[in-house]
């Protein structure tokens, strides 16, 4: 009876381990960089993008950019306040998904095409789409939801009264780019030279 208790700890405690992997396997640590360009929304995006990715059990961890060390699986999101014409010509930021770390979000672009009070939820999308490219790994747009290439009127609407989708594409591109950065992340560790970067 003693030997059965305790096998069955042990199989509870292998469980839970797993589980805690699973979970840190899944949290993404973005930093954000001279957030206070668009101070204003920055808060109310970051919670709502927050949100987004935890209905598919992704879980962001925000952080304000120093001048410290950066984990070698951090995100880094720059908050550009004027952003210059060739650079990414229309859009609203800029994802380098084959790099996998840099995203620049071009506030002054923000307000030529939305309202003032559609910013903030205009901004959490902006977030999500750009964050969703470096996760998958790939340069690609779904026909419809978050990962559109461009968003209509009608997205725009749905943007304020809750939240556009991942598609089930979407969900899946991000799961298999979220392995393939555990592996890398976990080759780099296993090297002896191997050191975490700074901006």
């Amino acid at each position: 009876m003693k030997i059965t208790a305790a096998v069955a700890m042990a199989v509870a405690a292998g469980c839970l381990g797993q589980a805690a992997a699973s979970e840190a396997d899944r949290t993404v640590v973005v930093y954000l960089a001279n957030e206070h360009a668009a101070m204003e929304n920055v808060l109310f995006a970051k919670d709502r993008a927050a949100k987004m990715f935890a209905r598919i059990g992704v879980q962001i961890e925000w952080h304000s950019l120093g001048h410290g060390p950066l984990p070698p699986n951090a995100l880094v999101v720059e908050m550009v306040e004027q952003a210059s014409e060739n650079e990414c010509v229309g859009a609203l930021a800029c994802a380098k998904p084959y790099e996998g770390v840099r995203i620049r979000v071009f506030c002054d672009r923000f307000r030529t095409m939305v309202p003032e009070s559609m910013t903030r939820f205009l901004l959490a999308h902006v977030l999500v789409h750009e964050i969703t490219h470096i996760l998958q790994g790939v340069n690609r747009h779904s026909e419809s939801g978050i990962m559109k290439a461009r968003w209509d009127a009608d997205d725009f609407v749905q943007m304020k009264r809750k939240t556009l989708p991942f598609s089930s594409q979407d969900v899946l591109l991000i799961e298999r780019g979220l392995a393939a950065r555990q592996s890398r992340l976990a080759i780099a560790a296993n090297r002896p030279e191997s050191s975490v970067g700074t901006l």
